[in-house]
């Protein structure tokens, strides 16, 4: 057998001697390969010459569909657009804003998952989120389509808050190019769509080059294998100097003024909040730490190359065994790689089915011991909004999603990254319902007038002007400016029946406002009192309090179906978002029967229809058995081996709070397609291995020639501990 190893000119000989072993491990004693010539060694997108590369874009993924899933494409559609005028006007429905205080007002009670279902469920879920979708058109990434602002009312009998400018901020999304003209509007994503860790690394080589360690000249390729981490914390835009340089990150909120001083990763939204950028730095870090396990005999890009793939593994790997069990979707089993499947994120599910503001509770609380914090950080946490409570030996604090929280790097870094980890899984998150908190339906900001441009709180300066902005008003919003389908036609796209009657939707027994004397009779939808809670369950169905704060379940003066009525008059008319978080959460899992059925449809497409996924990717098995890299880790143990904190210090699941762990955890095999005869990949453990399936391990376009035979006898060693 002969094998060429990658390697520069003139290295030394041992180092190409340790790169044909690596090699040797799939082709076994007595096989030989052949390859064509542009597969060959040297080739710089080739890991040790031979494996492909994943394309940083998306691009290829798919052999004979080279733009599925690649970044700046369509988001395809399940079903058909639903514009006014059948082509891009918006349909004209309740307002937004009146919606949303009808429908989504929490009055500041939280309801939590019946299933124990911790923060690291909204948390994940938005890390996967920038990884596999953004619009063309949002503000401060690309520039925005039309403005269409949502009215405010501050006389609306159902108001609880003020906004002196009358308006929520909107911008519909760019339209595709030739769309919304003879066809229906349609949208682009502006980043690929396969769970690629695109938010950890970018999808453009200029980003890439920026954030890898060595000097920047548009070829990463000459960087070293490491991320750039000063002092283990995402660089700053000025870190390299000058920051017009410096790739672009959204900076609102406390970077509107400081722009250079925002945190740079892979996906322009990471600062958006201190849980977000917390998950981007763990997996930077967990980049690095992979890289300083591989041997030096590798060349930088080849270990870059080979930690960006085990990154993506993992996440896929956590995805799929912790995040999306957690929630309670389960998929059909893996079959293996499908060609014919398009794993683009469709329009559907990211205007809709993603949509999950009403799982983010409104604050994160963290634990520590008395002396981790100096009295230094703590007073500045307290200017910070953060409430500091000091108990025993123990400090702890409650992070409000507050202006002061949000675009905040400085934030993470005085908290430290190993409290917060630990901090996202301590607590529940909310319920998956039609409720969102007023923390982020009502997000209070100002807007400068002449005299105080920065909005100071001097008392001596003119006051600037207050707004709101409401999540819930703008996923409303998106929907209708992309087109979705009403609620009854979403579930026919996607194999469901459809609903007769707005009790039948909500599940309840009447959709009439009942005769209560805290009611205006005819008047009930604008009635304040409509929304009061009446009664709170928790987990174990026993009547609790407010003050408990452990509420699961609740009862509320009128039923949702009479108010959905009352606002859209037709279950036709009935927006898809509101009707699909209308619905109750089917047993055992923190979904409604239609986002349920958008969850299975798009997670089985991104896994089937990625050529690159874990249980498919043969490089994966091969990194295990030569360089004893495993991907197959939970999140607790990526967090606990990058971080200060033990993994005995975390739950087994940091999915789910403590008090709601499984029993059982699922072990390691997930359906990849193992090294032949091998579960613990060792290196010797090949030689008896099957022509066919070594084939399957070796990259595409290359053939085994010759046959198998035993491998020579080795002395038997003892394990090493």
């Amino acid at each position: 057998m002969r094998v060429v190893a990658a390697g520069r000119p003139g290295r030394h000989r041992s180092v190409r001697a340790a790169q044909a072993a690596v090699v040797a491990v799939v082709v076994a004693a007595g096989v030989s390969i052949s390859a064509p010539a542009q597969a060959g060694a040297g080739r710089s997108d080739r890991i040790l010459g031979l494996w492909e590369v994943q394309s940083i874009d998306g691009s290829a993924n798919n052999r004979a569909n080279p733009t599925w899933g690649k970044i700046d494409t369509i988001y395809p559609r399940v079903g058909p657009a639903w514009y006014a005028d059948g082509l891009n006007e918006i349909v004209d429905l309740p307002s937004e804003r009146y919606v949303s205080n009808r429908i989504f007002n929490d009055m500041d009670q939280n309801l939590y998952s019946p299933h124990g279902v911790s923060q690291w469920g909204f948390v994940w879920g938005q890390f996967v989120d920038h990884s596999i979708a953004q619009r063309l058109g949002r503000r401060l990434v690309s520039p925005p389509g039309e403005t269409r602002n949502i009215a405010f009312d501050n006389a609306d009998p159902m108001e609880s808050f003020r906004n002196d400018i009358g308006i929520i901020p909107f911008d519909r999304s760019r339209p595709a190019d030739d769309t919304g003209i003879t066809t229906p509007r349609d949208q682009i994503n502006t980043v690929s769509s396969y769970l690629d860790a695109a938010a950890v690394y970018g999808n453009s080589h200029e980003r890439l080059d920026w954030m890898r360690e060595g000097r920047v000249d548009g070829d990463p390729r000459n960087n070293g294998a490491k991320l750039l981490m000063p002092g283990g914390y995402l660089p700053r835009r000025d870190t390299r100097g000058d920051a017009s340089t410096a790739p672009n990150m959204v900076a609102g909120g406390q970077l509107f003024n400081t722009p250079e001083k925002a945190a740079v990763a892979g996906d322009q939204r990471a600062n958006e909040n201190p849980a977000l950028l917390a998950i981007q730095t763990l997996f930077a870090r967990e980049h690095n730490r992979i890289v300083g396990q591989l041997p030096n005999w590798l060349p930088e890009q080849d270990k870059f190359e080979i930690a960006r793939t085990v990154v993506a593994a993992e996440k896929q790997y956590i995805t799929y065994t912790q995040f999306l069990p957690s929630l309670g979707v389960d998929l059909p089993r893996y079959s293996g790689y499908k060609p014919g499947v398009d794993a683009s994120v469709t329009n559907e599910f990211a205007t809709v089915g993603y949509r999950a503001h009403s799982q983010i509770r409104g604050d994160f609380r963290l634990e520590a011991k008395v002396g981790r914090y100096s009295e230094q950080t703590l007073n500045r946490l307290r200017e910070l909004d953060v409430e500091v409570t000091v108990e025993g030996n123990t400090v702890k604090l409650m992070i409000p999603m507050g202006e002061d929280a949000f675009f905040n790097p400085d934030l993470l870094e005085l908290l430290q990254l190993g409290p917060m980890l630990q901090g996202v899984g301590l607590r529940p998150q909310t319920r998956n319902d039609e409720l969102i908190s007023n923390m982020l339906r009502s997000f209070p900001f100002f807007i400068p007038v002449p005299g105080n441009p920065n909005c100071s709180d001097d008392p001596a300066l003119p006051p600037c002007l207050p707004g709101r902005n409401d999540l819930g008003a703008i996923d409303i919003a998106r929907s209708r400016d992309h087109g979705m389908p009403s609620y009854n036609d979403m579930r026919a796209a996607y194999g469901l029946p459809r609903k007769s009657s707005f009790k039948a939707i909500t599940g309840e027994r009447t959709e009439s406002f009942p005769a209560d004397p805290k009611l205006t009779p005819g008047a009930e939808i604008d009635d304040l009192d409509s929304l009061d809670f009446t009664a709170l369950y928790d987990v174990k169905g026993k009547r609790t309090t407010p003050a408990a704060d452990n509420a699961v379940r609740a009862e509320r003066r009128t039923p949702l179906a009479a108010r959905l009525k009352a606002v859209y008059g037709s279950v036709d008319r009935l927006d898809a978002f509101v009707g699909m978080i209308a619905e109750p959460n089917l047993p055992g899992r923190d979904f409604g029967e239609l986002q349920l059925a958008m969850w299975r449809k798009e997670f089985t497409a991104l896994r089937d229809g990625d050529r690159f996924h874990y249980a498919n990717d043969p490089l994966l098995p091969l990194v295990r058995a030569a360089f004893k890299i495993d991907y197959r880790k939970s999140l607790g143990d990526i967090i606990s081996l990058n971080t200060d904190i033990p993994r005995s210090q975390l739950a087994p699941d940091v999915f789910r709070v403590a008090d709601a762990q499984r029993k059982t955890i699922p072990p390691p095999n997930s359906g990849e397609r193992l090294l032949p005869n091998s579960r613990t990949r060792a290196l010797g453990n090949l030689g008896s291995a099957k022509p066919a399936a070594l084939a399957a391990l070796l990259p595409p376009g290359l053939a085994l020639t010759g046959t198998v035979s035993r491998a020579p006898r080795r002395p038997r060693r003892h394990r090493e501990s």
